[in-house]
């Protein structure tokens, strides 16, 4: 993965800087019936094409002022499709392989945007709206596909997969958000959107057919996914300002899901095992906002854990060792804490707290 970071960061490096007022075109083709066509309309633009081996395609555009961008195709029936509008927006794709296919669209102002896929049927798709939006795209593998939508300003995203049949999505709306995802194994899906302001998220899966969804809408939330196993499933809701959230999950066929709503709300996440499940609601009271807190750890099989925390100031901890353990905790109200230990098997625990400042803990074991 490291690599293909790096290989992303050298190709937009690399890409010539536009000095002078006249713009700028080179073509080199090796092989045999390669088709390149560059159109430039303004100023000061550079586009600078590579082509070798068979019938590979590279189609640009570019309007406005020192604009730049680089296509550098070895392999067969490649297809590569540059499009700027504006003004020092910067796009370097690279393939490497056979049938890949590369769309970048840029219009605004210094956007970048860095493509580089390795192996054969890889899709990539960059779309930029505004200015300062950064996005890097690195596939290895077969059958890749990864898409990203970035609109207004200073929005940045990284996407590395390698292996085969991989897939993720990222819309990113409003200014100063981060994604990555980071993604190594087969036929794993992940989906991040971000509307607001300095959000932050952070996902990886490794393993197969592992599958995240994320969505955060507000200001400075932060959400980590890790999926380390096959077929585990993770759902993360961030609906307001500076809520966080941690999953961690290894093994195969987990399942964690979260939402939180309104401010400053806390979850974590960990489970081990097979078929673990977590689910966590979080919605702080408009007067307060939140700061909720609930930290979940299942290790084992087929354990269940669910809270709920509607209020303020609520905490909840749950930890469960074993098989087949069952937790349900209902928090309404505010300061009401609520902490469970389960270990061994078949064991059930329900906690219902409604009001101001209620105190339970529960300790079963085998």
């Amino acid at each position: 993965m490291r690599k293909l970071v790096i290989l992303i960061a050298a190709l937009l490096v690399g890409v010539t800087m536009a000095l002078a007022q006249a713009n700028k075109s080179t073509i080199n083709q090796y092989g045999k019936d390669n088709v390149a066509e560059n159109q430039q309309f303004g100023n000061a633009n550079v586009a600078d094409v590579y082509q070798n081996f068979n019938a590979n395609t590279s189609i640009n555009y570019q309007s406005g002022v020192a604009n730049e961008l680089s296509s550098h195709q070895e392999g067969e029936y490649n297809n590569s499709y540059t499009t700027q509008y504006g003004e020092s927006n910067k796009a370097a794709t690279s393939q490497e392989g056979v049938y890949n296919y590369s769309n970048v669209m840029q219009q605004g102002q210094e956007n970048e945007a860095g493509i580089n896929q390795i192996g054969s049927n890889n899709s990539s798709m960059v779309d930029q709206w505004g200015y300062q939006n950064k996005a890097g795209v690195g596939q290895e593998g077969e059958g890749n596909s990864s898409s990203i939508y970035q609109g207004n300003w200073k929005n940045e995203a990284q996407v590395g997969q390698i292996g085969d049949g991989n897939f993720s999505d990222i819309v990113q709306m409003g200014d100063n958000n981060k994604a990555g995802i980071s993604q190594e194994g087969n036929y794993n899906m992940s989906f991040a959107n971000q509307w607001g302001s300095g959000n932050e998220l952070l996902v990886n899966q490794l393993g197969d057919y592992n599958i995240s969804s994320a969505a955060q809408s507000g200001w400075v939330n932060k959400g980590e996914i890790i999926q380390n196993g096959n077929s585990n499933r993770s759902g993360l809701n961030q609906f307001g300002d500076h809520n966080g959230a941690k999953v961690e999950q290894y093994g195969n066929g987990n399942e964690s899901y979260a939402t939180q709503i309104n401010r400053y709300n806390q979850a974590k996440v960990y489970q081990e095992g097979e078929t673990n499940k977590s689910t966590i609601h979080q919605d702080g009271s408009w007067l307060m906002g939140g700061f909720n807190n609930a930290d979940v750890t299942q290790v084992g099989t087929s354990n269940n854990s669910d809270i709920t925390q509607l209020g303020d100031m609520n905490l909840s901890k749950v930890a469960q060792t074993g098989d087949s353990n069952d937790s349900w905790i209902y928090q309404e109200g505010m300061l009401n804490q609520a902490d469970v230990l389960q270990e061994g098997a078949g064991h059930i625990s329900t906690i219902n707290q409604l009001g101001v400042g209620h105190n339970a803990k529960v300790v079963q074991k085998d």
